[in-house]
């Protein structure tokens, strides 16, 4: 079956219960042919110190360094 006709399927069902294959179907395609462009890059500037170890922000939502935005690590400050 095409898109085209998995939502024609899914429009000529008796109920929400019956359509629901054909919409996790369309779902499925969707998300394996959908193609994403990147179009923005910020590059993360980050001043660390010498007890900080393995930071490493995730940049999901820009480059913020918010709590729970990044990973890190803190070692002992006496090393």
């Amino acid at each position: 079956m095409n898109t085209d006709q998995i939502i024609d399927a899914g429009r000529a069902a008796p109920n929400l219960e019956a359509a629901f294959p054909y919409a996790k179907e369309l779902q499925r395609i969707v998300a394996e042919n959908a193609l994403w462009i990147p179009l923005v890059q910020q590059n993360a500037y980050i001043a660390t110190r010498h007890w900080v170890d393995g930071i490493r922000p995730h940049g999901q939502y820009g480059v913020t360094l918010s709590y729970g935005q990044m990973d890190i690590e803190l070692s002992d400050r006496d090393e």
